[in-house]
């Protein structure tokens, strides 16, 4: 039979495992008692980031500020430059509208000319015109490119020819580094007058003499015939652009005795 009911109230009950209960908020609680936890404080590595980004911030302020200077500065001198560019334009177009002024004017002259030949004033001015156009002809005939190849090149490339065979007979004097160094000026001197587009004459020895191209300055006597007027030595080279010989090549040749009786 089960027990009564009364008995059951009677008898100890075990304790039961449970959760946990949350004590009652009263006056004797303690300060903080049933209420969330703060947030622990920050750590260092923390708070150094956070200055160290907070003084961060004003360098690149400055540094933007000093691009936007910049590019406020680049888009002004581009600005000059376009209102210059404009200007010198704008001023080309006056040349050009003035030159074609005085084209239309000289073009004029011409008609009134011919239709006002009794004018004294209009045939005067007509003189004067034409002679100062014949004087600028003549000038330019005087400073063509054959004048000044002949009066001011020329001449310049000749001393080149006379110190390039001073240093080939220098050279040939010495040994060692000094004839080394001369050999290299030599070389030098030889690629400027390439670059200028000069040719050497050079003959080779035993090459028959070319009244053309090689001027004898020395005579060398000896009993073969065969070698009669053939080229002996090389003093100084000569000079050639294209088919113009510039300066001939002064040379020794040998000469027989026999030739002459």
């Amino acid at each position: 039979m089960n027990p009564p009911f009364e008995q059951l109230q009677r008898q100890p009950q075990t304790a039961t495992a449970g959760p946990p209960r949350r004590p009652p908020i009263g006056t004797d609680s303690p300060p903080g008692a049933g209420e969330e936890e703060d947030p622990p404080p920050p750590s260092q590595a923390v708070t150094e980031l956070t200055g160290a980004l907070k003084s961060l911030i004003p360098v690149l302020c400055q540094h933007l500020e000093r691009a936007h200077c910049a590019q406020v500065e680049i888009e002004t001198v581009a600005r000059g430059a376009l209102q210059e560019g404009r200007r010198q334009t704008k001023e080309m177009g006056k040349v050009s509208t003035g030159v074609a002024a005085i084209g239309s004017t000289i073009a004029d002259l011409h008609r009134a000319l011919a239709e006002h030949r009794r004018a004294d004033a209009a045939n005067e001015l007509l003189s004067q015109i034409a002679g100062e156009v014949q004087l600028i002809r003549e000038v330019q005939e005087k400073w063509n490119e054959e004048f000044i190849n002949r009066t001011v090149a020329d001449p310049l490339l000749a001393g080149y020819a006379t110190v390039l065979g001073n240093l080939w007979v220098q050279s040939e004097s010495l040994a060692g580094e000094q004839r080394q160094s001369l050999e290299v000026i030599a070389e030098d001197v030889v690629r400027f007058l390439d670059a200028m587009g000069v040719n050497l004459i050079r003959p080779s020895l035993g090459e028959r003499l070319d009244p053309h191209r090689h001027q004898p300055i020395h005579a060398q006597e000896i009993p073969d015939f065969a070698l009669h007027g053939c080229v002996a030595a090389i003093f100084f080279p000569g000079l050639c652009r294209g088919k113009r010989v510039i300066l001939l090549a002064r040379v020794s040749v040998y000469t027989c005795k026999s030739n002459n009786d």
